[in-house]
């Protein structure tokens, strides 16, 4: 290595959940109260390590993981 990052691969990713935590589980309330997220990602492999960014959005918050 010549003192500059030696970057293999850059992938860019899209992804999406719908669900719903509940403290039981019943079918005639499966379906209610959904929550969603969706965000968007970029990935790297730099020097062998991966590196790695998301960014989710929710109806409540916005979370950077």
């Amino acid at each position: 290595m010549n003192g500059r990052p030696d970057v293999d691969w850059i992938q860019l990713t899209g992804f999406g959940e719908l669900g719903r935590v509940a403290p039981t589980w019943q079918l005639d309330t499966l379906h209610e109260e959904m929550k969603w997220t969706v965000g968007a990602g970029i990935r790297s492999m730099v020097n062998n390590l991966i590196i790695r960014a998301d960014l989710g959005l929710l109806k409540e918050l916005t979370k950077y993981f």
